[in-house]
């Protein structure tokens, strides 16, 4: 359904597409996932992957690389949707 949903979006009028996501997500209320509490499933999984690298190497520890280049305290990001010719043409111009 999702594949099919994906594949015609692009000929969809947005007011479609926003009655078919309020269609969708009508009961988002009785979703399975994010459960509480939280599922720890895959970062349990994870440390126990890293722990038996740190073993296999004989090491005491994980060096440590910083986040951010040139040590900002942080990042920021912005997105957005770009979903017609205009929109990609704005999008072009502005990286050159």
């Amino acid at each position: 359904m999702n594949a099919a949903y994906y594949l015609v979006r692009p000929i969809l009028p947005v007011a479609v597409r926003k009655h078919l996501q309020a269609i969708r997500l009508r009961n988002w209320k009785r979703l399975r996932f994010p459960h509480w509490p939280v599922d720890r499933t895959v970062d349990n999984l994870m440390e126990q992957a890293l722990l038996l690298l740190l073993r296999a190497q004989d090491a005491k520890e994980i060096p440590f690389i910083w986040f951010w280049p040139d040590w900002a305290s942080s990042a920021a990001v912005m997105t957005h949707d770009v979903e017609t010719t205009a929109g990609r043409i704005f999008v072009l111009r502005s990286w050159t």
